[in-house]
């Protein structure tokens, strides 16, 4: 009977000790929730380790672009535009691209003074030559970095024709629909967002700078000389007249669009008539001579063969 007492209340004990537990954890799990955008705001305000990191790098950087006055007027309009049209839109952008330009360059002139230091082929040659080594490996540090701009800037462009098509397609349906320019630029970069970044971020830059700047012009040519390719240019042209004069512009994008598949597919067509060409240099190569040894090789062997039992 005791033992029965001993067992009801240490079951009971445990069933009171699971029902709190539960509790407990509902009551965390409840505390965590309304706490949670505290915690993610105190996170956001406290920079981890590699954004610390990353922003001592732009403060140095920056301090040694001034000092040796690398960052002017001039430099900061030429090289602005260059990076955008290559696709970067940072604003830290600039001073990366210089700073890495001055590493290469430094890189350069370490590496060539060890050529001529340390290599003996090289350091026995007279001062004339070393010293053109020197400013050659100098000339292609510096260079390397506007070599490797000059190609994300080929890819970037690629990468905004293929998706202009869609841009002005869906553009021409919400005119058709009533949505003024602004409100189409908005549908359709959430639209296009998870196809299309690249050109959805220029569109978003476009429309923060639409509702910011006092001229709308100036947006449109920002957004046209940041892309760097024709169709931008048109189109943002169109939108700029239709602007200043109030007049309709479904005909107009509608034809343009039109022009732009019969360029499109005229690309392609010459893309697919250069394939012949392309491929003769591998078939004289690589084919035909394989082909040819398929072909005469039994007979050659069997002539071989006769010549040699008719001389013994």
């Amino acid at each position: 009977m005791g033992i029965l007492i001993l067992l009801m209340v240490m079951t009971g004990l445990l069933l009171i000790s699971i029902h709190n537990m539960r509790r407990f954890v509902l009551l965390r799990q409840r505390i965590e929730k309304i706490a949670s955008p505290f915690y993610r705001g105190a996170r956001e305000m406290m920079p981890s380790k590699q954004e610390r990191m990353k922003k001592k790098y732009i403060t140095s950087a920056k301090q040694i672009l001034n000092y040796m006055n690398v960052l002017t007027a001039e430099t900061t309009k030429e090289f602005t535009k260059k990076l955008s049209n290559a696709g970067w839109l940072s604003k830290n952008a600039l001073i990366v691209f210089l700073s890495i330009q001055l590493i290469s360059i430094f890189a350069g002139i370490f590496f060539g003074f060890a050529l001529i230091l340390f290599v003996p082929s090289i350091s026995g040659k007279p001062f004339i030559l070393r010293a053109i080594l020197l400013v050659l490996l100098m000339w292609l540090g510096y260079r390397l970095p506007e070599w490797y701009l000059s190609r994300k800037t080929k890819s970037y462009r690629a990468v905004l024709r293929k998706s202009i098509l869609e841009f002005m397609d869906l553009y021409l349906i919400c005119i058709e629909a009533g949505f003024s320019n602004d409100k189409s630029i908005e549908r359709i970069s959430n639209e296009l967002m998870l196809l299309h970044p690249a050109l959805c971020e220029q569109m978003k830059i476009l429309s923060t700078e639409l509702r910011i700047l006092p001229n709308r012009r100036d947006a449109w040519d920002n957004f046209a000389d940041r892309t760097g390719i024709d169709e931008t240019k048109v189109v943002a042209q169109i939108i700029k007249q239709s602007e200043q004069l109030g007049a309709s512009i479904s005909q107009a994008l509608r034809a343009q669009v039109e022009m732009f598949r019969s360029e499109r597919l005229s690309y392609v067509e010459h893309k697919a008539m250069r394939l012949p060409i392309l491929l003769t240099l591998p078939l004289v190569l690589f084919i035909f001579p394989a082909l040819l040894l398929v072909i005469l090789g039994p007979a050659i062997i069997r002539a071989m063969e006769v010549f040699g039992s008719g001389g013994s």
